[in-house]
């Protein structure tokens, strides 16, 4: 997460090219959460970031905090005000997601981490949840991958991997381990163990049939779908941590002739794409996501 809680990382330009979250992943949260008996009262979103999950929790709770370890973050995210359920503001605070000092015990009724619990501290971060969290309390960790090309792209997704996966590529600049979590669908994030029910976890996979890296079994359909110019392919590339680390260790890229590293690839992207007959400005692109639920006990 150092990059991401860098003075010089661009919050505004990541508010404006990382996808929203589909209502289809909150009711399913929200499902979950009220079939073991969950209340409405308090969510805390843990690495809130720009605050983008934490303004879409307000229809249903009457507190809502977004909490954050980067100032740049937070700052950005108190400049879009949201009113809650009981039209109370969401409270930012900047912390990270072990240390909760300002929720007292038992406060809590749903923890959300939106592309940020890779980062976390465990077991530091499941301890200081059991603290705040209620009995039938819900955990959601959700998180999207890399973003793929849709239909009639699929076959360029390969330029994709290679350019954010390979040691060639962005991999070497990647913020690790946080970066392999992801793209492992957070399948390394441990189970919380005392106080919580196991037979209730869930971990569920939302993969297209035609992701290029693995074979996933158990698999539900995609559910983050948009389309973008390709303007806005490379400005979502420019919002990764690996780009800015990379920019950090070659300033010299920035005066390539051929464009940045971001540059070049949509450069490729949108070649190879005219050679298939694809002359469009728009594209369709598909975020894989991976959801984790949880549950307090009684």
């Amino acid at each position: 997460m150092a990059a991401f809680a860098a003075k010089d990382f661009d919050a505004e330009q990541y508010q404006s090219f990382r996808p929203s979250y589909p209502d289809a992943l909150y009711e399913t949260i929200y499902a979950y959460h009220e079939s073991g008996g969950g209340k409405w009262g308090t969510c805390v979103d843990l690495g809130c970031g720009t605050g983008q999950s934490a303004r879409t929790t307000t229809t249903r709770f009457d507190h809502v905090f977004g909490v954050d370890p980067s100032d740049a973050m937070i700052e950005s995210a108190r400049k879009i005000p949201q009113q809650t359920k009981s039209g109370g503001s969401v409270k930012y605070v900047v912390a990270p997601s072990e240390k909760l000092d300002f929720l007292e015990d038992g406060s809590v009724d749903l923890i959300t981490a939106a592309t940020s619990c890779q980062y976390f501290k465990f077991p530091e971060t499941w301890d200081e949840i059991r603290r705040v969290l209620k009995p039938h309390g819900t955990v959601a960790f959700f998180s999207y991958t890399v973003f793929q090309l849709g239909p009639p792209l699929t076959a360029l997704n390969t330029y994709i991997e290679h350019y954010a996966m390979s040691p060639a590529g962005l991999l070497p600049y990647a913020s690790q381990p946080g970066f392999d979590i992801v793209h492992a669908f957070l399948d390394p994030i441990p189970s919380p163990g005392e106080g919580f029910d196991a037979a209730a976890e869930k971990r569920i996979k939302y993969v297209s049939e035609h992701f290029p890296r693995m074979h996933i079994e158990d698999r539900q359909p995609v559910i983050i779908k948009r389309q973008m110019p390709w303007a806005g392919v490379e400005g979502w590339f420019k919002t990764s941590s690996s780009v800015h680390n990379y920019a950090k260790a070659h300033p010299e890229d920035a005066q390539n002739p051929e464009g940045d590293i971001t540059a070049r690839l949509v450069k490729t992207l949108k070649a190879e794409a005219e050679k298939m007959g694809f002359h469009e400005e728009l594209v369709n692109l598909e975020n894989p996501m991976a959801l984790l639920l949880f549950r307090k006990a009684a």
